[in-house]
């Protein structure tokens, strides 16, 4: 069944003082405007997992590591981009969040069953760097969530599947092999006046064998764009990681 989610600084005028004197001080101020307490993250980092085939990405680090994991694929070069808030939001959450910059997936020739073969080197390039390896996850949009989802299939360390505005083939891979898979909780977002992706996430909760939840919202926005569209599909993909991923013995 488909659910449907509702949608510090004061400077006194200092007419004589130099403009260089004045930028400085106002620098000073912002920086000290941080909350007290809030932790200091590191800044997002490029990285590369392989030089042959080239494999890198943007890496997302909590304050504490290690930490549950979650390996984005985007469908298109532009969606690297859009991707990031919600990785943003995803290390501030205390997840180690990577996202996949594919030279391959903008290459249209590529095969996708070779695509799948080259990204598996980042699921254990992930936990080399602090990904616990027992909460590991996969989310992919559009094409990228047919890539997801047959990684999720080749790889068993990985713990849950992420699809955003799916789609039902890319790169001659079939998305219908979702009825294969095993022990790998699944979540599908989509809008639902993203009328392909919509049929395709109800295809796709029709024959899952697996735990698969299936939210849709309002409007027609497509992959990342969803998030900022909705706010409540970011919450409920949090929410649905905090379920589905283990707990550290205490």
């Amino acid at each position: 069944m488909i659910r449907r989610t509702p949608d510090c600084v004061s400077l006194p005028s200092l007419q004589c003082v130099p403009r260089f004197f004045l930028s400085s001080l106002l620098l000073l101020g912002l920086a000290g405007c941080t909350r007290p307490g809030a932790p200091t993250l590191p800044t997002p980092a490029p990285v590369m997992i392989t030089e042959v085939p080239p494999l890198a990405g943007v890496l997302y680090s909590p304050e504490h590591l290690p930490a549950p994991a979650v390996l984005v694929l985007p469908g298109t070069p532009r969606a690297v981009q859009e991707w990031r808030p919600a990785a943003e939001r995803l290390r501030q959450e205390g997840y180690l969040a990577l996202i996949m910059e594919l030279p391959l997936v903008a290459a249209g020739e590529t095969d996708g069953a070779d695509l799948v073969t080259a990204l598996t080197p980042a699921l254990a390039w992930l936990i080399a760097h602090g990904g616990d390896p027992d909460n590991l996850f996969v989310a992919g949009e559009d094409a990228g969530s047919v890539l997801a989802l047959h990684l999720a299939r080749l790889a068993p360390q990985v713990q849950g599947l992420i699809m955003v505005s799916p789609s039902l083939s890319a790169r001659g891979l079939e998305a219908g092999e979702i009825a294969r898979l095993e022990d790998c909780p699944t979540l599908l977002l989509v809008a639902e006046q993203d009328a392909y992706s919509a049929g395709a996430a109800a295809t796709l909760k029709e024959i899952a064998p697996v735990f698969c939840e299936l939210h849709a919202y309002a409007g027609g926005a497509h992959g990342p764009n969803l998030f900022a569209a909705a706010p409540n599909a970011l919450e409920q993909l949090l929410h649905w990681l905090q379920t589905v991923r283990q707990e550290p013995p205490h």
